[in-house]
């Protein structure tokens, strides 16, 4: 007889899905759920957070501007370590890979006191560069990483729990550029360079780093009375950043953009809520309040020299968030299987900035400054409301299916321009982006709860989309570009999600999902030179993308095991940008991952591979002229892991 699935998880519409709707995303994050800031981030792409042995991710779809609050108009990712627990447990492992890959992961968990359970966890990863460095011969691109996470449950009594979390983490990466490959005749033809045809073979004339070091604590407090759940939740956090790359990737002598940042940002936020009580009727509830403040204090510039014009552009920003928000959601069950789901939030986000641009070069361009540019010496504040709510009824005709259908709206604050090149520009706020997301779908599961079958279509409708675009500060100088946040007028996003999940014979799980994405953007020009993108699709937004993934598991002796896995992931061609030029258009591509993993009593050994085939694929990419500069995602990566739980 085929196993059964586990209790399926996914059956209500307001819990996590396997779908993926992430855009501004790329690879297997489809278009619906993104969570950005307005405030600017460390323009090298990598991980601040290493992944502890044991955690959850909660996939939440859709805009969530009830419940999850601010900036979430897509969607959002919750991940979750695990609580602490009196009884004792330890895990540790180690992996060795190509690349000099070296990862060590631990874990332990146990009681301290009556009524106290503590965890740690500790991870640390190193690996060389997958780029070579041209003019030394060299690795480039290498990370080191550490991180160490605490937490500590105390049951102070019957009715009160308390749970205290700590993290440090470090990470540091070197020489990470962009370079031309393959696209484009602007190179040769403007700067009488041909780029070199391997894509993994790098010449620029600086190299690039990245360092992050961050720590965050928090304290959260459950008291059950006999209104309802009270809980607290208090968090704090500190980021120190420094980074800096070369996003053309050219030799000494052509042109360069050396961009630089360096970010110091504390984080404060406060939530009180109220919540019902278990089995307390056919009304379920909950009610808060929620404050943040968030201040940065950012240095963001870059050296700039093309045909003999040199300049560095410094903006030197101290900036501001202070939110506080009110919610309340609720469900009742109107029969034993209807249920009306009704929520709401209020959000009051003040933002305030004072940005300074100033020349730090004494460049030879106009003012010492990159043509188009100017300095300027501004304070601006703004304020920001939204009602966010949301509308959700689910019918279950039988135990096995369910029905729904959802109206909600999503709210992501507006602000003020970073790296603005006028003072004009540095004083005039972008609009919020508002998205009303409609909603329908079914979730079943059939033959024994042995094949799950979820379906959902949806169309988003946003106003004021909040976009990244570039613009030539002088019309047709290609050297002047800046890439600015700004809004287009509105967009239209509409689509539908298949996920499959089954376990046809005992040991055997087979899943798969499939996400079609349609997007338009409505009337918007921008830049000087007043290019018309009405019409086009949304950056990092492929029409098709699929996962299809499955697991075998057999037993082989007495307390032994062995299992495979393999996923495949794909996507359809897709634009990095909404100007959607040729040259950062990115074609159809697919990854194929694998593992083989043998347990035996507590030890278990996985051999494992990523990326198995070398697909060569691009993640991000700077168009200027016919060319493009870009970055690639890691090459084929294999290794092996020894684990040891007791």
């Amino acid at each position: 007889m085929a196993t059964r699935l586990p209790p399926n998880v996914l059956h209500h519409p307001l819990s996590r899905g396997l779908g993926r709707r992430f855009f501004q995303g790329g690879l297997g994050l489809h278009l619906r759920s993104f969570v950005t800031t307005t405030k600017p981030q460390p323009s090298l792409n990598h991980n601040l957070k290493s992944v502890p042995l044991v955690l959850t991710a909660d996939m939440l779809r859709g805009p969530q501007g009830t419940l999850s609050g601010r900036n979430v108009v897509g969607g959002a990712i919750n991940i979750i370590t695990k609580k602490p627990t009196e009884r004792f447990s330890a895990a540790a492992e180690v992996t060795l890979g190509n690349y000099d890959l070296r990862q060590a992961k631990a874990r332990v968990n146990g009681k301290l006191a009556e009524g106290v359970a503590a965890s740690l966890s500790f991870t640390t990863r190193s690996r060389d560069g997958f780029y070579t460095y041209a003019p030394t011969g060299k690795d480039t691109d290498g990370i080191n990483s550490t991180n160490l996470r605490s937490k500590i449950a105390i049951t102070a009594s019957d009715n009160l729990e308390i749970l205290l979390s700590g993290d440090v983490s470090r990470f540091r990466q070197d020489g990470v550029s962009a370079k031309p490959f393959e696209v484009g005749n602007y190179t040769r033809t403007t700067l009488g360079y041909t780029p070199l045809p391997d894509p993994w073979t790098v010449e620029t004339s600086r190299r690039g780093y990245a360092e992050v070091d961050l720590w965050g604590l928090s304290a959260r407090a459950d008291l059950t009375t006999d209104v309802g759940i009270l809980t607290s939740i208090t968090g704090y956090r500190h980021v120190l950043s420094d980074s800096a790359q070369d996003s053309i990737g050219l030799p000494a002598g052509y042109f360069l953009s050396y961009l630089s940042a360096r970010e110091k940002s504390d984080f404060f936020s406060q939530e009180l809520r109220m919540a019902s009580l278990p089995d307390s009727g056919p009304l379920t509830w909950v009610v808060g309040l929620y404050f943040l403040r968030d201040d940065v204090h950012r240095l963001e510039g870059y050296d700039r020299d093309f045909k003999g014009q040199t300049s560095r552009p410094l903006w030197n920003q101290d900036a501001r968030t202070t939110s506080i928000s009110g919610f309340a959601q609720g469900t009742y069950k109107l029969t034993d299987r209807l249920n009306l789901t009704a929520g709401v939030r209020y959000t009051h986000d003040d933002k305030r900035l004072h940005n300074i641009l100033t020349d730090e070069s004494g460049g030879t361009a106009t003012n010492g400054l990159t043509p188009g540019i100017s300095a300027f010496d501004v304070s601006v504040q703004k304020n920001f409301n939204a009602f966010t709510p949301k509308v959700t009824i689910d019918f279950s005709p039988s135990e096995d299916a369910l029905i729904y259908a959802t109206v909600s709206k999503g709210f992501k604050s507006g602000g003020f321009q970073g790296l603005a090149p006028t003072a004009a520009a540095a004083t005039r706020a972008f609009f919020p982006e508002i998205a009303w997301n409609y909603e329908i779908g079914t979730k079943t599961r059939w033959f024994d709860n042995r094949l799950q079958i979820n379906l959902a279509g949806f169309y988003m409708d946003y106003q004021d989309l909040q976009v990244s675009n570039r613009i030539l500060t002088i019309p047709g100088d290609q050297s002047s570009a800046l890439r600015i946040l700004t809004n287009a007028s509105d967009a239209v996003v509409k689509g539908i999600e298949l996920e499959v999940l089954a376990k046809p014979v005992p040991g055997l799980t087979l899943s798969g999902n499939y996400a079609y994405l349609d997007t338009e953007v409505k009337k918007f020009i921008i830049g000087t030179d007043g290019t018309d993108l009405s019409g086009n699709r949304l950056g990092k937004a492929p029409k098709n993308a699929f996962t299809i993934s499955g697991s075998y598991v057999k037993s082989v002796g007495e307390n032994s095991e062995i299992s495979f896995n393999a996923d495949y992931v794909y996507q359809s061609s897709m634009f990095f940008f909404i100007e959607n030029t040729p040259t950062a258009e990115e074609p159809a591509y697919g990854i194929l991952n694998g593992r083989i993993t043998y347990t035996l009593n507590n030890w278990s050994f996985t051999l494992f591979g990523r990326n198995i085939t070398d697909k060569l694929y691009r993640t991000k990419t700077v168009p200027v002229g016919d060319g493009a500069f870009s970055g690639f995602g890691d090459p084929a990566t294999y290794g092996v892991t020894v684990g040891y739980k007791f």
